[in-house]
C-alpha cells in the first residue's frame, strides 16, 4: 500500500508541478493563469510532503514533512476562490469572502509551523504518522470547506452568463476540483480520529489529466495547442505496448506460481492469449482517442468538413447574391419601364399594326433580358454539386459583368475585360463565376465611392490558363497579405472574411493555384492558374470588352 500511495501522490506532485508551470509559461501575464498555476504548486507541494510524513519512520522529520505540507495547504482553497471568480469574470475587490480568504491564509501561514496548527504526530489507520490537530487547525478546516464549497457556488451562480464554450471549460473545472477536493479532502477524516483511511486520494491524479484535457480539447484559460495526430498516436501506442508487455510477465509468473511449469512453451501460450485481445483493445482506444482530441475518426472528420465546406461556399454565395441585389434592380428596372411605356400606349393606339408590331417585338426582347437575369441570378444562387464540364471563361466571365455593370456605373468604376473566346478549362460554372463575382466584389469595395478600374484578362500559358481580376483599388498592406487567405480574416467592419478563402477552396478543387500581388495605395491584382482544356484548338485573338 505505501508503493501505491507513492506512486499516486508522486505522479499528482509531478503533473501538478508541470501543469502549473506550462499554464504559467502560456501567459504569465493573465492572472487566471497566474492564480490556476499557484495552485497546482500548492497541490503540488502538499501532495509531496504529505506521503513523506505518512510513511517517514523518524518522528521528527515526519512532524515537520506534515507542517510543511499544511503551509502548502493552506494556500489551496483561497487560490481556487479566486481562480472561480476570474473564470467567471468577477473582481476580487468587490468579493470580502475570497478577500478575508487572503487575510486568513496569510494568518494560518505565519503559524503553520507551529504547534497551534499540527501539534504532534502519531500513528493511525496503518500509517506510522499521521497528523494530530492543533487549536489552528480547525479554523484551517473551516476555511478549506468553506472556500471550496464557495468556489463551486460562484461557478454554478454565474455560469448562465457565460458563453457555450466558457460553460463547456467550467463543467470540465468542476468535474476536475470535485473529485480532487472529495479525493483530497478525505485526509481530514482521520485527522479528527474518524476511522477512514484517506484511500479515495488515490484519485487525485485524475483531476490534472482532466484539467489538462479541457485546456487540449477546450482551450480553458485561452490555451490553444496544436497536436499532431501521430504524436497522439505514438504515445498510445507505446503506452498499450507497455501495458501489453507488463500484462505478459504477469500472466507468466501467475502461471509458473500456479501451475509451477517453467519453459519457453508457457511464455508463448501466454503472450499469444494475450495478443488476440491486442488489437481489439488498440484500435477502441485509438478510436477513442480521436473522439476525445480530434471530435471524431478520420473519416468522421473527412464528412464534417466537407460539409462544412459546401456550407461555407453557400454562405458566401448567398452574401454575394445580396451584394448584387441593387444592381440586379436596376437591370430589371429598365426592362420593365419600356414594357409600362408601351403598355400605357396600347390603348389608344391598338389598331395600329406598326405600333403593334413594335410593341410586340419590343416587350418580348425586355421579357426576355428579365427572364435571363432572373434565371443567371437562380442558378448562382441555388445550391448544387460539382458539375466538371467543359468552360468557356470568356462566357463565364461575360455573364458576371452583366451582373456587375450596375454596381460599376454607381461607384464610378471602368470595367474592362480581355479574354480569349475560346480559352476553355474543365470545371463547376457555377463555382467558377463565384470565383470571379467575388474577386470583382472585393475590387469594388476596394475602390469604394472614388472610382478607378476594373480589369479581367485571361490568357494561354503552355498547358494552363491565367485569369487575373486587377483593380485600381486602396491595395493591401504587405504584412497581410499571408493572411489574406485565412478563412475570417478581414479588415473591413462588416466583412465575413470567407471571400478569399472560398475562392482559393474552389480553385484548389479545380486543380489550379491562387496567387495575390498588391501595393498599397495601387491596386490589387489576383491571378489564379487553371489547367487548360487540351482538346481545344488553338485560335489566337482576344476579345475586347468595356463597360462605363
Amino acid at each position: 500500500m505505501q508503493i501505491l500511495y507513492q506512486t499516486c501522490y508522486g505522479l499528482t506532485t509531478a503533473l501538478c508541478i508541470s501543469l502549473g508551470l506550462f499554464v504559467l509559461w502560456k501567459n504569465p501575464r493573465s492572472g487566471i493563469n497566474v492564480t490556476w498555476a499557484l495552485m497546482s504548486f500548492a497541490v503540488g507541494i502538499w501532495a509531496f510532503f504529505l506521503v513523506q510524513h505518512l510513511f517517514e519512520t523518524d518522528d521528527a522529520r515526519s512532524l515537520l514533512w506534515a507542517r510543511v505540507a499544511m503551509y502548502a495547504a493552506v494556500w489551496i482553497p483561497v487560490f481556487f476562490g479566486h481562480f472561480c471568480l476570474r473564470l467567471v469574470e468577477r473582481s476580487l475587490r468587490r468579493n470580502l469572502i475570497v478577500t478575508a480568504g487572503y487575510v486568513f491564509a496569510m494568518l494560518m501561514a505565519c503559524v503553520s509551523l507551529s504547534p497551534w496548527f499540527v501539534a504532534s504526530v502519531t500513528a493511525k489507520g496503518g500509517f506510522p504518522h499521521y497528523v494530530e490537530p492543533g487549536p489552528l487547525f480547525h479554523l484551517f478546516t473551516a476555511q478549506f470547506v468553506g472556500l471550496v464549497v464557495y468556489g463551486h457556488w460562484s461557478l454554478v451562480r454565474h455560469m448562465a452568463e457565460q458563453t457555450a464554450e466558457r460553460q463547456r471549460q467550467i463543467k470540465y473545472v468542476m468535474l476536475a476540483t470535485v473529485i480532487g477536493f472529495l479525493g483530497g479532502g478525505t485526509s481530514f477524516l482521520l485527522a479528527y480520529d474518524i476511522p477512514f483511511r484517506p484511500d479515495p486520494s488515490l484519485l487525485l491524479p485524475v483531476y490534472p489529466v482532466i484539467i489538462t484535457y479541457a485546456i487540449i480539447r477546450h482551450q480553458l484559460m485561452d490555451i490553444r495547442i496544436v497536436i499532431r495526430r501521430g504524436l497522439i498516436y505514438s504515445i498510445l501506442a507505446a503506452l498499450i505496448t507497455a501495458v501489453y508487455l507488463v500484462l505478459v510477465l504477469l500472466s507468466e509468473r501467475m502461471l509458473q506460481g500456479v501451475v509451477g511449469y517453467r519453459s519457453i512453451v508457457a511464455s508463448v501460450v501466454t503472450a499469444f492469449a494475450i495478443a488476440i485481445g491486442f488489437v481489439p483493445a488498440r484500435n477502441l482506444i485509438q478510436r477513442w482517442v480521436d473522439i476525445a482530441f480530434f471530435g471524431g475518426s478520420q473519416e468522421m472528420l473527412a464528412e464534417q468538413n466537407e460539409r462544412l465546406r459546401s456550407e461555407l461556399i453557400q454562405a458566401e454565395r448567398t452574401k454575394a447574391v445580396a451584394a448584387l441585389a441593387a444592381g440586379l434592380a436596376h437591370e430589371i428596372k429598365n426592362p420593365l419601364t419600356a414594357i409600362k411605356t408601351f403598355t400605357e400606349y396600347l390603348p389608344s393606339r391598338h389598331q395600329d399594326g406598326e405600333f403593334v408590331a413594335k410593341f410586340e417585338r419590343i416587350v418580348l426582347q425586355e421579357l426576355q433580358k428579365i427572364q435571363t437575369i432572373v434565371a443567371n441570378l437562380l442558378t448562382f444562387a441555388k445550391p448544387q454539386p460539382l458539375k466538371q464540364e467543359p468552360v468557356r471563361l470568356a462566357e463565364v466571365v461575360r455573364e458576371t459583368a452583366d451582373l456587375l455593370g450596375a454596381d460599376c456605373v454607381k461607384r464610378h468604376v471602368t470595367l474592362s475585360v480581355q479574354i480569349d473566346p475560346t480559352v476553355q478549362v474543365k470545371g463547376d460554372r457555377t463555382q467558377l463565376k463565384q470565383v470571379v463575382l467575388n474577386l470583382c466584389l472585393n475590387s469594388l469595395e476596394a475602390m469604394a465611392d472614388q472610382g478607378g478600374q476594373l480589369q479581367i484578362t485571361a490568357a494561354k500559358n503552355c498547358r494552363n490558363v491565367h485569369l487575373a481580376v486587377e483593380d485600381s483599388g486602396c491595395g493591401i498592406p504587405r504584412d497581410r497579405l499571408t493572411q489574406v487567405l485565412e478563412p475570417f480574416f478581414t479588415t473591413k467592419e462588416t466583412g465575413t472574411g470567407l471571400g478569399l478563402s472560398v475562392v482559393q477552396s474552389i480553385i484548389k478543387q479545380h486543380d489550379g493555384t491562387i496567387a495575390i500581388a498588391s501595393q498599397p495605395g495601387h491596386g490589387t491584382r489576383v491571378e489564379i492558374r487553371l489547367p487548360m482544356m487540351v482538346d481545344q484548338p488553338e485560335v489566337s485573338g482576344q476579345l475586347p470588352r468595356e463597360a462605363k
